[in-house]
């Protein structure tokens, strides 16, 4: 019997049958009533929130934990959003319609990310922040629909105006929001290492000078100059991470909607003057997607550039270097000996390859290769650098030595060893035992050629293997 049911707790159940912790639940109710606390909070004169975080991070929150069908958390919402209302004056019919409004907006959002099967969005993607826009048009949507019902009730206004103050409202915090949250790491180490990565001080410019000039609009009294930060911003996407990025939009977002809603504070009481604002409002937050937007590509540009060079240098079967990759990291290693230092290359050639692709097939000896690439690494260290150079042959060379302390047959021997006791085991549990023959070549001059090493390495493998194989010979250049 574990400790809730010994407790006569019992979690609480979703729809799908999940357990849902209470202290998680309890959580995430509490998140809600202080986002939309500090949202009552930004509201000026009595209109809309110019600052509504609750939704976009119930949303995400829902949608990353695979809780969108909880009726548990949905009913955990309701009653903190109906909280909050009820603690700043909200009588309880208006503080319930606009409790469901949220909800309405926020489950829409949910089921448009299920039906795409989509448990987050990755803003690293191209594609990404499409996606967000068309989430964040569905969900307010949803919300300015329910506007056109309730508006009339709770003000006296047209239900067009319903629907454009509250799906405005809604479209423009999801805008803001939503981009920070799926572009936010899914743990606190991560979180950490990217913002200490991003913004070191080598970085911190294109981010302090984003800051200045949110400054502008404020010593010059001029809401014109909303507009200028979105240079740096576009300096910050060049710089950092799509999530660090999204922190610095959002910073500049919620900056400038709090300006805007200050300058329109008295003259937003009407429909007329309430369009104004939204519109500067829905321009701000779209134009700052554009940061975000270059981010994503630049980011994802980098992944395809990545992936290439890896391709073209390392062997796709196993990992190791390819023949060109190699024989440049081996020529490095040539170039930067100095006195009282030596280079070590190994040339190892599996024996009796063929045999073994004629007698359990190609996909036998793949798994041979793999296997063989697998034993070698255990024997290196994090310096020490494979390649694949041929079919079965492949070559090391290992980081920079004292020719006094390096034992290259000791390592050698080692890897016959571990080959020796670690057999390739096949899919039908059969083991299949194979040695390898290993020519060693050491160069401790500077300034001898990569050629002559090369050849020293091959003639000793010859030897190896017509000393009957499975065995190591050394030549010294």
């Amino acid at each position: 019997m574990n400790q809730e049911e010994q407790s006569g707790i019992e979690p609480l159940a979703d729809t799908a049958g999940n357990q849902v912790q209470p202290y998680r639940l309890l959580l995430f109710g509490a998140v809600i009533l202080a986002l939309a606390l500090i949202g009552i909070w930004s509201r000026p004169s009595g209109a809309f929130a110019a600052l509504w975080p609750a939704n976009a991070v119930m949303l995400v929150w829902l949608a990353r934990s695979g809780s969108s069908a909880s009726l548990a958390h949905y009913f955990c919402a309701a009653l903190a959003f109906s909280a909050a209302d009820l603690m700043t004056g909200a009588s309880v019919g208006n503080a319930l319609i606009l409790a469901c409004g949220n909800l309405l907006s926020v489950g829409t959002g949910l089921l448009f990310l299920h039906l795409c099967r989509l448990k987050t969005i990755d803003l690293s993607e191209r594609a990404s922040v499409f996606q967000v826009l068309l989430l964040a048009l569905i969900g307010a949507n949803a919300g300015g629909l329910l506007g056109m019902v309730a508006w009339p009730k709770m003000f006296g206004g047209t239900f067009h105006e319903g629907y454009f103050y509250w799906a405005g409202t809604d479209f423009v915090n999801y805008i803001a929001f939503l981009p920070l949250l799926f572009a936010m790491p899914a743990s606190r180490i991560e979180l950490i290492r990217s913002l200490r990565r991003d913004l070191s001080q080598t970085k911190v410019l294109p981010a302090i000078t984003t800051l200045l000039m949110c400054g502008l609009p404020v010593w010059t009294d001029n809401p014109n100059a909303l507009a200028f930060p979105l240079l740096g911003l576009l300096w910050c996407a060049f710089t950092y991470s799509v999530f660090v990025t999204a922190l610095l939009t959002l910073l500049y977002c919620l900056f400038a909607l709090l300006q805007i809603s200050r300058v329109f504070d008295q003259g937003a009481a009407d429909f007329s003057g309430w369009a104004d604002l939204m519109l500067i409002r829905v321009s701000i937050s779209s134009i700052a997607l554009a940061p975000i937007v270059v981010s994503a590509y630049i980011h994802s540009t980098r992944v395809q550039v990545a992936k290439l060079a890896y391709s073209a240098n390392h062997d796709s079967l196993t990992g190791a270097l390819s023949r060109a990759a190699f024989m440049e990291a081996l020529q490095d290693r040539m170039q930067s000996l100095s006195d009282g230092q030596c280079v070590t290359l190994f040339l190892m050639d599996l024996d009796h390859f063929k045999n073994i692709n004629d007698t359990h097939g190609h996909l036998a000896g793949d798994s041979a290769i793999v296997h063989f690439v697998q034993v070698v690494q255990q024997c290196l260290r994090a310096g020490d650098v494979i390649g694949r150079i041929g079919g079965e042959e492949f070559a090391v060379v290992f980081a920079e030595e004292n020719k006094e302390d390096f034992d290259a047959p000791l390592i050698a021997d080692r890897i016959h060893k571990t080959l020796n006791d670690l057999p390739l085991v096949l899919p039908d549990g059969k083991s299949l035992p194979f040695t390898v023959s290993i020519g060693i070549a050491e160069c401790s001059t500077p300034g001898d050629s990569l050629e002559a090493l090369v050849q020293q390495a091959d003639d000793a493998l010859y030897k190896a293997k017509a000393a009957g194989r499975d065995q190591t010979v050394l030549n010294r250049v």
